[in-house]
């Protein structure tokens, strides 16, 4: 399954609707990945 990366998190976490803290976050793996692939692009 292809992954998306968006350039924005705060656009993930709408359609998600996923707006708790980091220490509450099962996804804060995906994010640091969506973060390191930005700083690369």
């Amino acid at each position: 399954m292809p992954k998306i990366y968006f350039s924005d998190s705060g656009v993930r976490n709408y359609f998600i609707n996923n707006f708790n803290p980091g220490a509450l976050r099962s996804d804060m793996p995906f994010l640091f990945e969506g973060f390191v692939i930005s700083e690369l692009i």
